[in-house]
């Protein structure tokens, strides 16, 4: 990273327009020159003859490659200069701030049933392997289909009506609440979710999974499933439907050419994602039920609880150090409670409850420790100008994190 200068730079489609910030680290050296080498690169060069690039978050236009120091606007009490550039493509049309895939298959998720079958159909065979110890779990020569999951809130929509439909005559009718709300796989194949693959327990592919049937979670009425080599956790086993849920972030998909892995942080993007598009939460609580179901990526302090605020989604940005961030959540966070209530007397003298409705998610400790430090890593990098709002820190949360 560079020791003159850190940076954000943020695409905004509707005005056709990508705002730079720049922090000068170095007091004694200013810009005495910028210029646009690129439409996705930006050059200062400093009076002590430093230069220094900035990549841009999308493309932009200048007429002249050199660009006026009056272009810059300064704030001497952080040391940032704040500038604007036009983009090259026309203002793009957007009818609404998120696009809503409640009530239906979405794919936009890291290994989705699309992105899985487009391998199989191009003869190319993948392993989905323990993180732990990389022992083999799924084989795709073993499955006979994979297939798409709706959202959660397709399901719970889908359980509330066949739950409280009106019935023939008046008369009420014994409902089995998960004859609808369990989507089953045929046998040997998959549903895959946001999250999750869910699998039949005893199907003939299971020979790396172990069932912990001595430990018992009775409120959500189901067993930990093991890796059969390490034992390390990789989901539950759900004794009513006898289903199994296997968490992505505890897998690694193994190729003959390239390694993934699924970030746990991608299962909290989800989750607000989804309570986004079907009731508009823009604020939550975020709990740590301090259960972990694998390796912690995380060493510092895990908060119990931590405050977001989502102030917008579908951002592209750069940041110092950074790759081209997608698709990402801007997000204000703090782990205070007094922040939030602040805002609230900030925002009128009524009742929190009355004016900021917030949605409480829960999460296990290690999707909790990877959501916090993504948010700290990108917050870290960010110019002075743009790290708070008030005593909120901000964060960014990319759809995918590229290593």
């Amino acid at each position: 990273m560079s020791c003159y200068i850190k940076y954000y730079t943020e695409y905004l489609p509707r005005i056709s327009s990508v705002v730079v910030s720049i922090e000068i680290l170095n007091h004694l050296a200013h810009i005495a020159d910028i210029a646009l080498v690129s439409p996705l690169e930006l050059v200062l060069k400093f009076s002590d003859g430093h230069n220094d690039s900035i990549k841009l978050s999308h493309a932009v236009y200048h007429p002249y490659n050199k660009i006026a120091k009056s272009f810059l606007q300064f704030s001497p009490d952080d040391n940032c200069y704040t500038l604007k550039l036009k983009c090259m493509d026309k203002i793009e049309e957007i009818n609404s701030r998120s696009q809503n895939y409640f009530m239906s298959f979405n794919d936009h998720y890291r290994w989705n049933a699309k992105y899985l079958n487009s391998m199989r159909k191009n003869d190319t065979e993948f392993k989905i392997c323990c993180l732990n110890c990389r022992n083999e779990i799924i084989n795709s020569s073993d499955i006979n289909r994979m297939n798409e999951l709706p959202s959660e809130i397709w399901s719970d929509m889908m359980d509330f009506w066949h739950c409280h439909k009106p019935h023939e005559n008046g008369e009420h009718q014994e409902v089995d609440a998960n004859k609808y709300s369990v989507l089953r796989p045929s046998q040997n194949s998959i549903n895959i979710g946001l999250y999750y693959f869910s699998l039949n327990n005893g199907d003939a592919f299971n020979t790396g999974l172990n069932i912990d049937t001595e430990t018992i979670d009775f409120e959500k009425n189901s067993n930990p499933v093991q890796c059969s080599k390490c034992e390390h956790v990789l989901g539950a086993l759900d004794f009513k439907t006898n289903l199994i849920k296997l968490n992505k972030w505890n897998f690694k998909l193994i190729q003959s050419d390239k390694e993934e892995i699924f970030n746990p942080y991608s299962f909290a993007y989800s989750l607000i994602i989804d309570s986004i598009n079907s009731s508009a939460s823009r604020v939550f609580q975020v709990v740590n039920n301090n259960k972990i179901y694998g390796k912690t990526p995380y060493n510092g302090t895990v908060p119990n609880v931590l405050y977001i605020w989502v102030f917008n989604s579908g951002i592209t940005a750069s940041v110092t150090g950074l790759n081209l961030l997608e698709d990402c959540l801007k997000i204000y966070y703090s782990t205070s409670w007094e922040v939030l209530e602040s805002e609230r007397r900030v925002t009128n003298k009524r009742s929190f409850k009355n004016e900021i409705e917030s949605e409480e998610i829960e999460l296990q400790s290690d999707v909790m420790a990877d959501l916090f430090e993504m948010l700290q890593r990108s917050n870290k990098n960010l110019p002075k100008n743009c790290k708070t709002m008030g005593k909120w820190e901000l964060g960014l949360l990319p759809f995918e994190w590229k290593q």
